[in-house]
C-alpha cells in the first residue's frame, strides 16, 4: 500500500499543475474570443495612376463591426506591391471600437512611385498597455486581401 506521506505531496503537485493548465486554457480561449470579435466586410479598393505624375493614388473602404468593446486600439492598412514588398502604410482613424457599432472605413492611399498596390493587410492592435504594442499578442484583427 502507498504511504500517505508520499501520496499527498504527489497529488498536491498534480493538483497545482492542473490549476495552472486550466487557467492557461481559459486565457487562451479569451484571447481567441477577442481575435474573432472583429469583422471587416464590404471590402473595396480602387487605385489609378495620377495624371502627369505617373504615381498611383486611390483608396480602401469597408465596414468594420465588433461583437465586443475594445478601448485604446490602433489600426493600420499596409500596402504591398506584387512582390509582397511594403510600399506604404496608412493608420486607421479609430481609437475605440464599441460593441455592435458599425464603422465605415475609408482610407486614402497616396503612392510615391509607379507601383500599384497588389495586396493589402488590415491590422488592428490592442493598445491599452496590457500587452506589448504591435506584438503578435496585441493583434486583435488581421486580414489580407488581393486587390
Amino acid at each position: 500500500m502507498v504511504k500517505k506521506e508520499i501520496l499527498i505531496p504527489i497529488l498536491s503537485i498534480i493538483l497545482i499543475f492542473g490549476v495552472f493548465f486550466v487557467a492557461s486554457e481559459v486565457q487562451k480561449q479569451e484571447i481567441m474570443d477577442e481575435k474573432n470579435a472583429i469583422e471587416f466586410s464590404d471590402f473595396k479598393a480602387n487605385f489609378a495612376i495620377f495624371p502627369y505624375s505617373n504615381v498611383y493614388d486611390g483608396n480602401v473602404s469597408g465596414v468594420l463591426k465588433s461583437n465586443k468593446t475594445f478601448n485604446f486600439v490602433y489600426g493600420e492598412i499596409v500596402f504591398y506591391d506584387e512582390n509582397k514588398m511594403i510600399i506604404g502604410t496608412t493608420p486607421l482613424s479609430i481609437s475605440d471600437i464599441y460593441e455592435d457599432e458599425t464603422y465605415y472605413i475609408h482610407v486614402p492611399y497616396y503612392g510615391n512611385d509607379n507601383k500599384k498596390p497588389a495586396h493589402i493587410k488590415i491590422i488592428i492592435y490592442n493598445n491599452d498597455g496590457t500587452v506589448e504594442f504591435k506584438s503578435h499578442e496585441s493583434i486583435l484583427y488581421e486580414n489580407s486581401f488581393d486587390v
